[in-house]
């Protein structure tokens, strides 16, 4: 590693925004290593992963719908699916699993809310230590009522680690 001039060349963590159509606003970071590992994070859509790759080849399913700006969410009944990216990880939940249900006098569409829930306090690094490397992010979702009560939240504390390369002498 000491040949190397600069440490990206190996692994690399990557914010973006996607600029058009209904993506437009939605932000990720864009992960990758020299094993041949590279995904993205999108931090608008509950910190999903959403496209995954090893050495080039694509491992999720991706919907025609696209990474969809969380703005554009339909939470009734099955219209989920009319905005979700697809990907290698989706979150689900927080309040509602699995077909749209009514709980009380509160109708809980497909999958819940979380999926559409932008990242806060979402951060993202590169960290070399020695002869190994890592990239991580860390953030997390809430979800709050008008009153400002926070009805339920999922993160991470700690960053998400992938390491990129370790010296296996």
């Amino acid at each position: 590693m000491e040949r190397l001039n600069d440490l990206r060349q190996l692994a690399y963590v990557r914010p973006f925004e996607f600029m058009d159509g209904p993506e437009r606003g939605t932000r990720g970071v864009f992960i990758s290593n020299a094993v041949g590992l590279t995904f993205c994070v999108l931090l608008e859509r509950g910190m999903g992963l959403y496209d995954l790759q090893f050495r080039g080849v694509p491992i999720p399913f991706l919907s025609a719908a696209g990474a969809v700006h969380p703005a554009y969410s339909d939470p009734a009944g099955t219209g989920w699916l009319r905005t979700w990216p697809g990907g290698f990880l989706t979150p689900c939940g927080l309040t509602q699993v699995g077909s749209p249900c009514r709980d009380g006098e509160e109708e809980l569409g497909m999958h819940g809310r979380v999926a559409s829930l932008p990242a806060e306090n979402a951060a993202w690094e590169r960290i070399g230590k020695g002869t190994t490397i890592c990239c991580g992010w860390r953030g997390g979702c809430v979800s709050r009522s008008f009153s400002g009560k926070t009805c339920c939240s999922v993160g991470a504390s700690g960053p998400g680690w992938m390491p990129a390369l370790m010296d296996r002498r």
